[in-house]
């Protein structure tokens, strides 16, 4: 795809900072402390009960529609009692509601070519839980008369719910294999005095076996409720109609008439550097991970989703150093990845991460270290950034030419996230413009002073994961030790090598044709 008209764009910027852009006829002016917008191709409403809905037109695929019914509400929620309750609705969804007994709802569905585990599927997280429900668009009211049925109407007859105690007891035994065992391991070191590693989402064997019928019956009406719950519809539909339709349906949808609090689940800072290793006798490779917990910083305004460029320009630029380093084979991992992202929803990581073999443990933790020291060190440079700045403007430009053809479960992605998380959904439109505006505003030291503000001296873990030989690893305080020492160790800055800044420094001599010969085309 040609991007020369965004290069050349991003260019002229750099002269003229305030310049206006012309497609889509837009005059974008960067306002730090102004509110993003909502997308105006979503339609966002709210019911007098507390229910939120968005509604978007996209006609990709065309006569499909993608239907979402999203609970902000997970197994972080569950008390001791009810861990594995989250996820054990999520599959009675499926065994029965008042308009669809028994398999009824699962049998209509496949009817009409949606199936179950395909394209009809359901998830559970700790913070949340999705229905996702992709249907014709000649089906739309059936599919949501369906997301009726599970927000409101779910039968949770004792003989199914007994059925599928063993259903799911069967799924958590055949979860038990090397890596959930490692995670169980490492969790409730790293968020040491959360509720996170005691409360996975697929729960307790011995609560999921003996829990009353009515315990369950109370958490669905407790947690599944109107003011936590989200439709969405996005596909080839009139906006208008559907609105209406999701008033007539859902209006009734009734609050509990005693609500409890929906909490937010913060992990403790601490000050001691914690080490987690998590070995498995079924695991042959090795891991190696550096992560600094952070409080996330809500993106709101402008000012707000120009630091999360920030973040990406920061991680893309990691990552063209660590992949020249893999492929020049002058690092012990095989593979590395540096960033800043979403853990939990109420849990940011700055994370060092990278792939060994056993016997490198020790060389792959003090590259890593030494990595993050280079760049706190002597930071990036101007031409690391101009790559980054290119290859990200590049990615946001295809994405604005292909604006039209966007699959309707990407824009039902988004929907979803700004409803649970309230990060912004402002469309690519707006994105790209801002991009092409803000980008020359983005100097090689904003980016180097993130630095400093991922690399804290508290909430900070070492995890090392791999074969049960304990052999193979250094002691806690031998790996606590290659992390403290890397300011007093000796690291070179970044070598760039040399900066090709055009493919040729000379012209050759022009040609001439030696001969020519003509071949008749069959016809």
């Amino acid at each position: 795809m040609n991007i020369k008209i965004p290069m050349l764009l991003l260019g002229l910027m750099l002269i003229y900072p305030a310049l206006v852009i012309g497609q889509e006829s837009k005059t974008f002016f960067y306002r730090p402390s102004q509110k993003l917008p909502i997308d105006e191709k979503v339609k966002v409403g709210k019911l007098d009960n507390g229910m939120t809905y968005y509604i978007r037109h996209n006609a990709v695929p065309a006569q499909k529609a993608e239907l979402r019914l999203v609970f902000n509400a997970g197994s972080i929620l569950e008390t001791d009692e009810e861990q594995g309750l989250s996820h054990f609705l999520e599959h009675m969804s499926f065994t029965g509601t008042s308009s669809f007994p028994g398999t009824e709802l699962v049998n209509k569905l496949e009817g009409i070519g949606v199936h179950l585990g395909r394209e009809l599927n359901a998830a559970t997280f700790f913070e949340e839980t999705i229905y996702y429900l992709p249907i014709p668009v000649e089906h739309l009211d059936l599919g949501l008369h369906i997301l009726q049925e599970w927000a409101m109407n779910l039968a949770l007859t004792e003989k199914a719910i007994d059925r599928e105690r063993g259903v799911i007891i069967e799924e958590l035994r055949l979860g038990k294999g090397a890596p959930t065992r490692i995670r169980e391991q490492y969790l409730p070191i790293l968020f040491k005095g959360s509720d996170y590693p005691k409360r996975l989402p697929i729960g307790k064997e011995e609560v999921i076996a003996n829990f009353p019928y009515d315990v369950l019956r109370n958490f669905y009406k407790k947690w599944h409720r109107p003011d936590l719950t989200a439709i969405i519809v996005v596909g080839d539909i009139d906006p208008e109609s559907i609105e209406e339709s999701i008033k007539e349906k859902f209006t009734a949808y009734a609050m509990p008439s005693k609500v409890e609090k929906r909490t937010h689940h913060y992990v403790p800072d601490h000050k001691d550097l914690r080490v987690a290793v998590a070995t498995d006798k079924e695991t042959s490779g090795c891991s190696v991970e550096i992560s600094y917990k952070h409080k996330p910083e809500q993106i709101v305004t402008q000012k707000d989703y120009l630091k999360n460029i920030c973040h990406n320009l920061y991680s893309s630029m990691v990552d063209a150093r660590l992949s020249e380093a893999t492929e020049q084979g002058t690092v012990p991992f095989s593979e590395a990845e540096i960033g800043y992202s979403n853990y939990f929803r109420d849990v940011d990581t700055y994370s060092c991460y990278a792939r060994c073999a056993p016997d490198k443990v020790t060389a792959t933790l003090t590259a890593l270290a030494d990595e993050n020291e280079r760049i706190r060190r002597y930071g990036f440079s101007v031409t690391e950034l101009d790559r980054a700045k290119k290859k990200l403007l590049a990615k946001y430009y295809r994405w604005y030419e292909e604006r039209n053809k966007t699959a309707s479960d990407l824009y039902a992605d988004e929907c979803q996230v700004n409803y649970l998380t309230g990060n912004p959904m402002p469309g690519i439109s707006f994105e790209y413009h801002f991009l092409l505006n803000t980008l020359p505003i983005v100097s090689v030291d904003m980016i180097n002073e993130l630095a400093t503000k991922y690399m804290t001296k508290k909430n900070r873990t070492i995890i090392i994961t791999g074969p049960q030989d304990r052999s193979y690893y250094p002691t806690d305080d031998e790996l606590r030790a290659i992390l403290e020492e890397a300011p007093h160790r000796d690291i070179k800055p970044y070598d760039e090598g040399e900066i090709v800044n055009e493919l040729m420094n000379f012209t050759p001599e022009a040609g001439t044709i030696a001969s020519e010969k003509y071949f008749p085309i069959p016809i």
